[in-house]
């Protein structure tokens, strides 16, 4: 347990397990065992708090600021039910020293999906705010589900808000609730390949595109997803100019928005567009897709 420390300038850059903090394969370590709260971990040169073959560990009311590579990290992808939560990533920088994924780093980062994030905050980090990328360690679960994704917020960041690359298929809907997304330079949400998301009552401000979703995957065990849409009762605003745009839609059928508020976008760029990425001749997929829109606003 570690509580209400100052961890300043720790961190072995390039040298695997040399983190300021570390759950190091403590396996099921039920809760409320371990945790890591209420510390400031800054200025260091290789993460903040990793967790690494560890299950039930609480990360909480942590303030990491200045530091480099994925600061809160969960590392193998057999890591279940941590919670981390009212945690804030501040300022963290890219690192040419561990994985290639640090080099375009996320302030928070996850081999493994079946964690709980809430309440967080990612604000200025020199590349993305929260990265799942399932498969890129020791265990691959592109298809587990999230404990839950719950009001956090991704802001400033200079790349992505929130970042889902390559692959997340889940076998079960899932619902990621009250998330903020405010001036994300490129995207404020980002999926490449996935399928059977579901975002609630969410909030994009001003990001370069809103919701970027590539490709879509359907799940034809869970035909029942079809029916609830994939960004429900949600606010997107933009800055009133041509740079701003709110949903990019995916390649495939029946990408489902309900109850839709759109605010301040340029009526020169527009607000929705179809089959991304589908303009370009060494794409397979071209043509249109049937998508489904109901109860959408607009507004100067």
């Amino acid at each position: 347990r570690i509580e209400n420390a100052e961890i300043r300038r720790c961190g072995q850059a390039g040298i695997l397990g040399r983190y300021p903090t570390h759950f190091h394969m403590n396996g099921p370590n039920p809760a409320p065992d371990s945790y890591i709260k209420s510390n400031s971990i800054h200025s260091g040169f290789q993460r903040a708090v990793t967790v690494h073959t560890t299950d039930h560990t609480l990360v909480q009311n942590n303030v990491a600021y200045g530091n480099m590579g994925h600061n809160y990290f969960v590392e193998d992808g057999d890591e279940e039910f941590n919670v981390f939560d009212s945690n804030i990533a501040i300022a963290t920088k890219n690192s040419p020293f561990m994985l290639k994924s640090d080099l375009n780093h996320a302030s928070y980062w996850t081999a493994s999906p079946r964690q709980s994030w809430r309440n967080n905050v990612a604000v200025d980090s020199h590349s993305r705010g929260l990265w799942f990328e399932f498969c890129a360690s020791r265990v691959c679960d592109q298809v587990g589900s999230v404990v839950e994704v719950y009001n956090n917020t991704f802001h400033h960041n200079s790349d992505q808000g929130w970042r889902n690359y390559p692959v997340y298929t889940p076998h079960l809907a899932q619902y990621f609730h009250n998330n903020t997304f405010y001036k994300n330079s490129n995207f404020g949400w980002f999926a490449k390949n996935v399928g059977n998301i579901h975002h609630v009552h969410s909030k994009f401000v001003e990001n370069g595109i809103d919701l970027f979703w590539e490709k879509f995957h359907h799940n034809e065990g869970s035909p029942d997803s079809y029916m609830d849409a994939n960004v429900q009762d949600s606010l997107f605003v933009g800055s009133g100019d041509d740079s701003r745009q709110a949903i990019f839609a995916p390649q495939n059928e029946f990408f489902y928005v309900s109850g839709a508020r759109f605010i301040n976008y340029s009526s020169t760029v527009g607000v929705l567009s179809g089959c991304n990425k589908c303009c370009s001749n060494t794409m397979r997929r071209q043509g249109g897709y049937t998508y489904r829109f109901e109860g959408l606003s607009f507004e100067d």
